[in-house]
């Protein structure tokens, strides 16, 4: 791999403001299709962190926050003996407001009649082991759920038979997406600089499977293909392999995926890292400066943007001067 190469791929990646990230957008918990986000009532038709933040939303700028559902929110999470043996020394609603967070839905519970907004909220890296799946009625003003907490399941808000299933089906469906969760809550973390190209194998696997592999003396550049279900089209990585002084690093990670993914990948990201160093409407970009040694060897950047009207991309990317 050429020092042309690698400003080539660190410019294509950079000069378009994102090369690709999102497993999850097909699945439940991260993103739902438009018409069923649109059927939501208004004052509800947003991520569960922002009916919980008092302060305004980083990407919209509009206020989300509903005193009633949040008091509703700890009530119920309050009344879980789970939640009360739970030794965690951080709060279980910080962490299962760390990971991805998907725009609500609908589902009608078939004996009743009765529409329920769903909601799902997740801990970052652990989506598949503690996870909160949440049905509220604003019409009753009525929340029931179910939480997964390290292999336990319990029920919130004494939800009916029927209430159960509806909440049982859309914990399954989850469950079967949860390795695409992990891939997108690591890669939407700052460690994911810190792997190596064995790291990010076993990360994506068994989702996504390496194609090609080329190493050198600068490290190890790869290709991968995904199933279907991730959304992504194409996705490349360029690693760094026990260099000094930073040791193993991530040069780029480029993922490439369909139009529809954009949204749910920018609420994903406003979720996780807050508010972006520059964003656009078509692109938001995070710097991160938390890392000394990483920051020697350039600036280590996660962004997002629409590239055209067929691609959303995503990179991770240690971009290094003009």
């Amino acid at each position: 791999m050429t020092k042309l190469h690698r400003l080539v791929s660190l410019l294509i990646a950079g000069a378009a403001g994102a090369a690709c990230l999102d497993a999850i957008a097909d699945s439940p918990r991260v993103g739902q299709p438009a018409a069923a986000s649109a059927a939501v009532p208004q004052p509800y038709r947003t991520q569960l962190f922002n009916l919980l933040d008092k302060d305004a939303g980083i990407i919209d700028g509009k206020n989300w926050y509903q005193a009633g559902f949040a008091r509703q929110f700890d009530a119920l999470l309050a009344s879980s003996s789970l939640a009360k043996a739970d030794k965690v020394r951080v709060p279980l609603k910080k962490r299962l407001l760390s990971g991805p967070a998907p725009l609500p839905s609908l589902q009608t519970d078939p004996a009743t009649g009765v529409q329920w907004i769903v909601y799902d909220a997740c801990q970052a890296h652990r989506c598949d082991e503690i996870s909160l799946r949440l049905l509220y009625d604003p019409a009753a003003r009525r929340m029931v759920g179910q939480l997964k907490l390290d292999k336990q399941t319990e029920f919130l808000g004494a939800p009916s038979a029927s209430e159960q299933r509806l909440l049982e089906k859309k914990h399954a469906q989850a469950a079967a997406q949860a390795p695409l969760d992990r891939i997108m809550a690591s890669l939407i973390d700052y460690k994911v600089f810190r792997m190596n190209s064995d790291s990010f194998d076993r990360l994506v696997a068994p989702d996504c499977k390496r194609t090609d592999r080329q190493k050198d003396e600068h490290g190890v550049d790869a290709e991968y293909s995904c199933a279907a279900s991730t959304g992504i089209t194409e996705m490349k990585i360029s690693t760094r392999e026990d260099a000094t002084p930073a040791k193993s690093y991530v040069m780029y990670i480029q993922l490439f995926l369909k139009p529809d993914r954009y949204a749910p990948l920018k609420s994903a990201l406003q979720g996780k890292l807050g508010k972006p160093k520059k964003s656009g409407k078509d692109f938001v970009r995070y710097e991160y400066t938390g890392d000394k040694e990483l920051g020697k060897l350039g600036t280590p950047v996660i962004s997002l943007s629409r590239e055209d009207d067929q691609t959303v991309g995503f990179s991770v990317a240690l971009e290094q001067g003009p």
